[in-house]
C-alpha cells in the first residue's frame, strides 16, 4: 500500500491532524515532546523523530519545485536535486543538502548562496558552472566556508569548488582538491597547490587547455585518474624535491601534447594504464 510522507517542522499540531490517511510515514524534526498533542486514529501510522535514532536517513522518491529550484524531502530536510535557471540562488534554511549534478552544465548561474543548515555538497554538484562568479556561505554553517572565492568542506579538509578568478588559498588546512574542481576552466594557466594537499582527485584539472605549467608539493601522495587528462597546453610539470607522491593513477596525463617529458619521483609505487597516452602529439 502506498504510504503517505510527510515532512513537519517544530509547530503546532492539533489532535487527529492526520486523520483520514490511511498509511502514513510523519518525518517529525526534534523529539516527543515537541508534539504534546499529536495523535493519529491509525494503526498504520510510523513516527520518525529525529533524535529517536541519531543514524535513522529517510529520503523519498518525491520531487516538488519551489522557486524555481526541484527538492525532494529526507528525514533531516530538503535536498536540492536541479536548481534550474536560476541567476541567483539563495537556499533557505530548509535545505540540507546539495545532490550530485544539482548545477551541472548550469550556464545560467551566477551567484550562489550556502545556507547555514546545509550539512552535505556533493563533489559533482557544480560541474562546469562557466558564469558562476559569486560563492559565499553563512558564517554560522559547521562545514563549509568561503576563502578567496573557494569553497572548502573543513570536516574533509577538501577544495570542492574553484571560480575561474580563484587561486586555491594559501595558509589553509586543505588536504584534498576534490573532484571537477578545475575541469575545463580555461583561465587557468598556471596553479600553486599548497604544501598541505595530500591528494589530487579525479578530473581535478580535466580539459584545462591552457594550463602550461604546474608544480606539485612533496606532501601530494595520490594522482587520481583522469586528473590532468586532457590539458593540452601543459608542457611542464615539476615535483618537488623528496616528494612522497606513491600513485599516479590511470589516464592521469593523457592527451597532454604539449608535453615532452616528466620525472618520475622514487617514491611512485604505482602507475595505472594509459597514464601517458596521446602525449606525443
Amino acid at each position: 500500500m502506498k504510504k503517505f510522507i510527510l515532512t513537519v517542522l517544530n509547530i503546532d499540531i492539533a489532535n487527529g491532524a492526520f486523520n483520514g490517511l490511511s498509511n502514513v510515514i510523519a518525518l517529525l524534526k526534534g523529539d516527543k515532546t515537541d508534539y504534546p498533542e499529536l495523535s493519529v486514529n491509525n494503526p498504520n501510522a510510523v513516527y520518525k523523530y529525529k533524535y529517536d535514532s541519531p543514524d535513522y536517513y529517510y529520503e523519498s522518491n518525491y520531487e516538488y519545485v519551489k522557486n524555481g529550484i526541484t527538492y525532494k524531502i529526507c528525514s533531516e530536510g530538503l535536498i536540492a536535486v536541479d536548481c534550474g535557471n536560476k541567476s541567483k540562488v539563495n537556499f533557505t534554511e530548509d535545505v540540507v543538502k546539495i545532490s550530485k549534478k544539482a548545477f551541472d552544465y548550469n550556464r545560467n548561474v551566477t551567484e550562489i548562496n550556502i545556507s547555514k543548515d546545509i550539512k552535505e555538497i556533493n563533489e559533482e554538484a557544480f560541474i562546469n558552472c562557466v558564469n558562476l562568479s559569486i560563492i559565499t556561505a553563512d558564517e554560522a554553517n559547521e562545514r563549509y566556508y568561503v576563502k578567496d572565492n573557494a569553497l572548502i568542506d573543513k570536516k574533509t579538509k577538501t577544495l570542492i569548488l574553484s571560480l575561474n578568478n580563484t587561486v586555491i588559498p594559501a595558509g589553509e588546512t586543505i588536504e584534498n582538491i576534490g573532484k571537477y574542481v578545475f575541469m575545463k576552466n580555461q583561465k587557468l594557466k598556471t596553479v600553486t597547490i599548497p604544501n598541505s594537499v595530500k591528494q589530487i582527485h579525479e578530473r581535478a584539472f580535466f580539459g584545462c587547455k591552457n594550463l602550461t605549467s604546474i608544480e606539485i608539493p612533496k606532501s601530494v601522495k595520490i594522482i587520481d585518474c583522469y586528473a590532468f587528462h586532457n590539458c593540452e597546453q601543459l608542457s611542464k610539470v615539476q615535483f618537488e624535491q623528496d616528494s612522497l607522491l606513491n600513485k599516479i593513477d590511470s589516464y592521469s596525463f593523457g592527451n597532454c601534447k604539449s608535453m615532452i617529458g616528466i620525472i618520475i619521483p622514487k617514491s611512485v609505487e604505482y602507475i595505472g594504464a594509459n597514464v601517458f597516452i596521446k602525449c606525443d602529439g
